[in-house]
């Protein structure tokens, strides 16, 4: 084999995410492209044995010891990029596991998962979506990954830099069989990433958390929304894929992260938090409109919350960091967002 002289820049390669439209099939169309900081490749958890067994000659393993099995195994993905108006709604439908209805996503109190089945059918991306890792052009390397379900999303934003444009990290989760061997590029049902940015400027209303308006610096929103697969799928014999998906197990976990200003009305946060005391109606608001029904952009709205932790930020004024934590008062919903047109 020839030495290959060509370099590849690692922006050749691409990301896109899409719904499928049944569950652990690899969609064949509507992948929206993702403008990620960089390229990592899944996490495999295939079963791999490579030591030496017994019976077997001498002291160094044997090519016949080595062991790989796929089936059964959960393979991870993990991607970090910017939050757009393309992409917002394909990853807050599935990390929060609903999907949207007229421009919002609300969990209501006592919300459970309704769990789902593999080869279900799928409307919307709130079951399971596909990532491709488009590879470049000359050389076979694109990676297709269906059956992802988001554990985890954050949506983080500083208002002092980037002109408080939104980024998002996810871990993705997939029990479904991926391919060993890289593919040729996809040449349709793409769209490329947009320019169309998601800001901390959108939440033009009154900012308020633990019922208290605040002027807010930086924002972290966590989404921890656990996946189990149960059983095992027989299709022309055992392939690994579940039967069942199941959701929030053992629990659906769902923390903000506000650095605040520290003045009089955020004084009182450290005693909020030492007496567990739950917000009285806005745990967390955030949007451009006082009617958070109203609100017509990226808009978050947590009823009741808790202080989980709380302390000084010091710098060129002394700001408050303070985590909330979602909790269920017992009617009423547990988190509304406002998905961006």
């Amino acid at each position: 084999m020839a030495l290959q002289t060509a370099a590849i820049n690692p922006k050749e390669f691409g990301v896109f995410i899409a719904e499928e439209t049944t569950v652990g099939t690899f969609a064949t169309s509507g992948f929206q492209g993702v403008e990620v900081e960089s390229i990592s490749m899944p996490t495999f958890n295939d079963l791999r044995v490579m030591e030496q067994r017994s019976g077997s000659d001498g002291r160094v393993v044997n090519s016949g010891d080595l062991l790989k099995h796929e089936p059964g195994a959960v393979h991870e993905i993990a991607i970090s990029g910017v939050l757009t108006h393309q992409n917002a709604t394909i990853l807050l439908e599935n990390a929060l596991g609903k999907e949207v209805a007229t421009n919002f996503i609300t969990l209501a109190s006592g919300y459970e998962h309704t769990d789902f089945a593999f080869g279900a059918g799928s409307s919307g991306a709130h079951n399971t979506i596909s990532v491709l890792i488009q590879g470049h052009s000359s050389v076979a390397s694109t990676y297709k990954i269906p059956g992802v379900v988001i554990s985890s999303l954050v949506l983080s934003a500083n208002s002092q830099e980037n002109g408080g444009r939104f980024n998002f990290e996810m871990t993705g989760q997939t029990r479904c069989t991926v391919a060993s061997s890289p593919a040729a590029r996809v040449s349709s049902g793409l769209t490329d990433y947009s320019t169309g940015y998601v800001y901390m400027g959108e939440f033009t209303e009154d900012k308020v958390v633990m019922d208290e308006e605040v002027i807010l610096d930086q924002f972290s929103l966590n989404i921890e929304n656990p996946v189990q697969f149960l059983g095992n799928k027989l299709a022309g014999g055992f392939d690994g894929n579940p039967e069942k998906y199941v959701r929030g197990v053992p629990n659906l976990n769902i923390t903000a992260n506000c650095v605040v200003k520290f003045d009089a009305n955020t004084n009182d946060f450290f005693n909020l938090s030492r007496n567990l005391t739950v917000a009285s109606s806005n745990g967390l608001f955030l949007a451009n409109n006082s009617t958070f029904a109203s609100a017509d952009d990226f808009a978050i709205n947590i009823p009741k919350a808790i202080i989980e932790e709380v302390s000084y930020d010091e710098g060129d004024y002394l700001k408050l960091s303070t985590t909330l934590k979602m909790v269920d008062g017992g009617s009423g919903n547990l988190i509304s967002v406002r998905v961006p047109d």
